[in-house]
């Protein structure tokens, strides 16, 4: 069980049906706050009163825009299903969203947080692999690595990010080499 934030989503989902559900996530603070993904593509938390002491004030915050970066998943009870989900994985690049895409749940996955990035924090560099390849940085690392590898299906669940952390870091040479030529060729159709 646990707790979890609560997510409205403006920015276009790939299926419309399912664009005036609320959502939940548990890839943020998980304190049962409330935030939006705007239709421009940026995550909003939202302003929540709070007690101060012992007084009864209550003094309100206002919405803040949160820069973070890295993969969400959000997901809602199915409206056409008794016992489904509708889930999403939501890739956020500096602060806005790259793409949302339809994720058929793998509930018990653990999926890497989004981070926040703090305010003038220097953004990692592209990731463009290499030939013979190059050290990649901490802070590369961990904005395209998974937080766990796992099979799914006989495959290594990733996305975009992942295999462009690999090509990177071994080089194109090596990893041609190291699956052989045939596969190699394989994957490129």
């Amino acid at each position: 069980m646990g707790l979890y934030d609560t997510l409205e989503c403006d920015y276009p989902l790939p299926d419309a049906r399912y664009q005036d559900l609320e959502f939940q996530t548990k890839d943020l603070d998980c304190f049962l706050q409330s935030y939006t993904i705007t239709r421009d593509g940026r995550l909003l938390k939202h302003a929540r009163g709070r007690l101060l002491g012992d007084s009864d004030r209550i003094t309100l915050e206002s919405d803040v825009e949160l820069p973070v970066h890295g993969v969400m998943l959000i997901y809602a009870a199915d409206p056409d299903t008794d016992h489904g989900l509708v889930e999403y994985r939501v890739r956020f690049t500096h602060g806005r969203v790259e793409r949302i895409q339809r994720w058929e749940g793998f509930g018990a996955e653990r999926r890497r947080r989004v981070q926040v990035l703090e305010a003038g924090a220097p953004r990692p560099r592209p990731l463009v692999p290499d030939v013979l390849g190059r050290p990649v940085t901490l802070e590369e690392f961990v904005a395209h690595a998974p937080e766990k590898l796992e099979l799914v299906k006989g495959r290594i669940a990733g996305d975009k990010g992942l295999l462009l952390l690999i090509l990177t870091g071994l080089g194109v040479r090596r990893a041609a080499a190291l699956v052989g030529c045939e596969v190699w060729k394989k994957g490129l159709e």
